[in-house]
């Protein structure tokens, strides 16, 4: 009874349409028949028949047509409900996804930085080239002598 209901008052638009035209033209008309054989008052009557005919049916024209629109709102409001609807399934499951994606970026940013960490530890190469840096720059040990070192530790002997 209450399914579909944006199409049923879009036809009750036009059945009151239909009647109220129907109805201002018999009644207009007959109020102007009646007008044009009386003797006595007959004008007023016409006059009366002529806006009934003409007002009637140009009323009910109009008021059709909020009838009518009111019709066609209620039935793409009911197709806009169903497509949020459908729409929000897939909403929270981009939100989910845009969740795990953020939460996997930011393990594989942590990821690259213990790997940065591990690459960057010093071997002892690296501490032994240092402490020789440290002792020439304390003159603990000559140019030449440095030189010579860090040949030899650098070749590996």
């Amino acid at each position: 009874m209450f399914d579909n209901i944006g199409a049923k008052i879009k036809i009750m638009a036009k059945i009151i349409y239909w009647v109220l035209g129907i109805a201002s033209i018999i009644v207009g008309g007959s109020l102007i028949y009646q007008g044009s054989g009386a003797s006595y008052g007959g004008e007023a009557l016409v006059t009366t028949g002529l806006e009934i005919f003409i007002g009637g049916s140009l009323g009910a024209w109009i008021s059709s047509w909020f009838l009518y629109g009111f019709g066609v709102l209620i039935e793409n409001t009911e197709k806009i409900a169903k497509n949020m609807e459908s729409t929000s399934d897939y909403g929270g499951l981009l939100r989910r996804n845009t969740d795990k994606i953020v939460e996997n970026t930011a393990r594989s940013a942590k990821n690259t930085e213990i790997i940065a960490a591990r690459n960057s530890l010093p071997t002892e190469k690296d501490k032994k080239l240092k402490l020789l840096i440290g002792w020439r720059d304390n003159n603990l040990i000559s140019e030449e002598e440095f030189e010579s070192k860090k040949k030899e530790l650098l070749r590996g002997e």
